[in-house]
């Protein structure tokens, strides 16, 4: 039953939702230029004021105040009428209209679709990132018929360390003069409609977290909120990827995600800023004075929703950071517990992946030794 266009009705969203075009995009050709990441989905915070569009069995099609139309299902949202939500500023609006989405326009689902989406399973919300030893213990309890996990680090040519064995040794390293070879170098992955819930709500108000342009102090002072201060903010949205609708259900730490980024035409431009912005971090604090230690660095990288670009870029740093011969944690990721309808890192595939990543992986501290 579609909604007049005389009687706008207006609903409040119980719980946060991802917003999708048609559970059948994975069947269709993305659009040029965008990566399939940004196509899937559509996280519309808890509390959100939405107008209903239409109605049709158990979906709900809904429009958001910048014109993103999508579909969720009918029970998320109240059964009371709420108030018509006020305009964004009028500062804002000519940037949130530049960088507004297409609307798609595509036919409600299925019912047997929606039941089947349904009882897709959620993230838990106090759920935090495996570490390497629980992973492994997961995908042998999860997935019997997959080769058992390698514990050694697979022989590569040096000066390359394993990015995904549980046992990594740094090499020694090869540091350009004006870079500390000791010291240790945390990297955190996040997305920015997955970190908080200021920041999520900066982004619908801007667009989508896709092409939003947030300025970094207001994404660092979300990352202060979140317990993870940063020395070096990256910006990971830069590789669209028409062809990856087969990978959207692994993480980023997936070894063909992880080589289309480091093939991509962007990564060379990218790595440079990421190398100048880590070279100034360090700079700064030798200013400041360096512990017995060495400096301690701290690195976020984002993208829409923390679980494939940001997820692959870090994994390429943390490899280039051990080579260099710093110390490196586990990699925190800050949106894990909104990762949706993807492995987790728990499949065999991204905890065995084949030889040639590391082949990559060399590549790329190659391309950054080289690099100014």
């Amino acid at each position: 039953a579609a909604c007049e266009a005389s009687a706008r009705v207006w609903r409040q969203v119980l719980c946060e939702q991802d917003l999708i075009a048609s559970p059948c995009l994975g069947e269709e050709k993305a659009a040029a230029g965008f990566a399939v990441y940004e196509k899937l989905e559509v996280s519309v915070p808890n509390g959100l004021v939405v107008e209903v569009l239409e109605l049709k069995e158990d979906w709900a099609k809904v429009l958001l105040r910048q014109h993103i139309c999508g579909w969720m299902p009918s029970e998320n949202l109240s059964r009371e009428p709420a108030e018509e939500p006020p305009p964004p500023p009028q500062g804002e609006s000519k940037l949130a209209a530049a960088v507004r989405p297409p609307k798609p326009a595509r036919a409600a689902p299925r019912a047997k679709q929606a039941k089947q989406a349904s009882q897709l399973p959620t993230a838990n919300g106090k759920e935090a990132a495996p570490t390497a030893k629980r992973v492994e213990a997961v995908a042998e309890s999860q997935a019997p018929e997959a080769k058992p996990v390698v514990s050694t680090p697979v022989p590569v040519p040096a000066p390359s360390a394993p990015l995904v064995s549980p046992a990594v040794t740094p090499v020694k390293a090869t540091v350009e003069e004006d870079l500390s070879s000791s010291g240790s170098v945390h990297v955190a992955t996040f997305g920015l409609e997955c970190l908080d819930g200021e920041l999520a709500d900066r982004c619908h108000e801007l667009g989508d977290g896709a092409h939003a342009i947030i300025p970094e102090p207001e994404i660092a002072e979300a990352l202060q909120r979140r317990k993870f201060p940063s020395d070096v903010i990256l910006d990971a949205r830069m590789f669209p990827d028409p062809d990856a609708a087969l990978l959207t259900r692994h993480s980023g730490r997936h070894h063909l995600i992880i080589t289309r980024l480091c093939q991509h035409r962007n990564f060379g431009g990218w790595l440079q800023n990421a190398k100048s912005q880590f070279r100034q971090a360090l700079h700064r604090q030798e200013k400041r004075g360096i512990g017995p230690m060495g400096p301690k660095i701290s690195v976020a990288v984002y993208c829409r929703r923390g679980k494939h670009r940001s997820v692959a870029a870090a994994c390429i740093l943390k490899h280039i950071f051990l080579t260099e011969g710093f110390r490196c944690p586990e990699i925190s990721h800050l949106s894990y517990a909104h990762w949706r309808n993807c492995c987790k890192m728990q499949c065999a595939e991204c905890l065995q992946p084949p030889e040639e990543l590391q082949v990559q992986l060399h590549h790329a501290y190659k391309h950054w030794s080289e690099l100014p």
